[in-house]
């Protein structure tokens, strides 16, 4: 059984048919794909069901392309960062959790999602000062955790006290 497709006739603005003709789908190379593809993200989009676990995968999309140029660029490059790789994990939980919580203003538990976010800030962190405890981080450059934590544990040596 096939489907009855309605003709739509528009203009776009310059830049819009320069995006359109650039944009790399791999099921669609004509303009009129590349639409119909479009849509279809959007409607998913909107019925997507509204829930953490959504959220995390919409996350997990946005940041797909930065982590496997990444990854590629260690490998050809033969280093790693783990300040980098905690802080994509880091902010694509975060990200979701925050987005996901504050979407809608349905029954929001304000002071949970203050602990809940503090929580994952504070975890952050200290994974940061569990790399600073030796001297060469497993970091691009290994003594970047060493230099930019010097500040930190001065605040931390005021608090202390």
């Amino acid at each position: 059984m096939g489907f009855k497709s309605t003709p739509i006739s528009f203009r776009l603005p310059e830049d819009d048919a320069v995006f359109l003709a650039g944009l790399k789908v791999e099921e669609a190379t004509s303009m009129s794909e590349k639409i119909r593809f479009l849509i279809r993200q959007a409607r998913l989009e909107s019925q997507e069901q509204k829930n953490y676990s959504a959220t995390v995968n919409k996350f997990l999309k946005q940041f797909d392309t930065p982590i496997k140029n990444l990854m590629e660029l260690e490998q050809e490059q033969g280093i790693h960062s783990e300040l980098i790789k905690t802080f994509s994990n880091w902010i694509t939980e975060s990200c979701s959790f925050y987005v996901n919580e504050l979407t809608d203003k349905k029954q929001v538990d304000l002071e949970r999602i203050e602990d809940e976010l503090g929580t994952k800030i504070f975890l952050f962190i200290e994974q940061i000062l569990r790399m600073a405890v030796t001297e060469k981080a497993n970091c691009y450059n290994r003594k970047i955790i060493r230099n930019k934590i010097k500040p930190s544990l001065e605040l931390f040596q005021v608090m202390s006290k």
